[in-house]
């Protein structure tokens, strides 16, 4: 470590984001859906889809983990949806997404089972009932996830920021560090700062360890904006980043930090 900014510093290399696919036909039921899953921070909705072809492209090319699927569906029925994937015919080699039936239809609980779904949520249904069906998918997950860790694993790749009646959606490649301020995080773009309640104890699990680095309790930097490690002359570190900025290093990261330069 020295005063020397000197070229970028090569850096080596706790639950991950869950990502949720909504099915259903009915606008109305999918943006119900979406301002009830608003509620719970662990979880990404990656896309809407309306019909029986758009759920199979969308699990293909999005990957998710669960799947809130609607049994009455253009293009054939939401049974079609879960035995195509349960049997391997549209999941690219992937692990088959978890299903959770959310349907007007009653008489489609047994079908339900049959194709081995999580749970099976009768409309219309509470956010508490919803709740528990994602209690069911979380441990579903979970179980994937710790008898094949790497396989299981995927992380977050952006945030939706609420500004006004808007949602915006940024990027996590656009974003160069992040921030903690109480209940929310600070995401630091080249464009501005975006606040996003979340708290940074919680979103590190959903970073990629091999692109994001914690160095402060309060700080996560992207790995590729770290330029050099100095150390000041009370003794403290600092982080020197690639747009000139520095960040302090929290004293119980250093050690991690020095592993980490020494190895790169």
């Amino acid at each position: 470590m020295s005063g020397d900014p000197g070229p970028p510093i090569a850096l080596t290399a706790a639950a991950p984001l869950l990502r949720v696919l909504i099915v259903d036909d009915e606008p109305l039921a999918r943006r119900r859906l979406r301002a009830l899953l608003a509620a719970h921070h662990d979880l990404e909705v990656l896309a809407d889809a309306e019909d029986v072809m758009g759920a199979l492209r969308l699990a293909r090319t999005e990957g998710p983990d669960v799947i809130l699927l609607d049994v009455r569906i253009p293009g054939g029925d939401g049974f079609d949806v879960a035995r195509r994937l349960l049997g391997g015919a549209d999941d690219g080699g992937k692990a088959a997404p978890f299903i959770v039936f959310v349907t007007a239809d009653a008489a489609a609980a047994v079908s339900a089972f049959d194709v081995d779904a999580v749970d099976f949520l009768l409309k219309p249904y509470d956010a508490a009932r919803l709740a528990r069906a994602l209690d069911r998918a979380r441990a579903a997950v979970a179980r994937r996830r710790e008898a094949a860790p790497e396989e299981g694993r995927r992380y977050r790749r952006r945030f939706v920021v609420i500004e006004g009646r808007r949602r915006v959606v940024v990027p996590l490649d656009e974003v160069q560090r992040i921030e903690a301020d109480d209940n929310y995080v600070v995401l630091v773009t080249a464009s501005g700062r975006r606040l996003v309640r979340h708290t940074l104890r919680a979103l590190e699990g959903e970073l990629d360890p091999a692109q994001w680095l914690r160095v402060h309790r309060s700080v996560m930097l992207r790995r590729d904006t770290i330029r050099a490690v100095v150390t000041r002359p009370d003794g403290e570190w600092d982080v020197r980043l690639t747009d000139g900025s520095t960040v302090r290093v929290g004293p119980r990261y250093r050690e991690r930090l020095r592993q980490e330069t020494r190895n790169g």
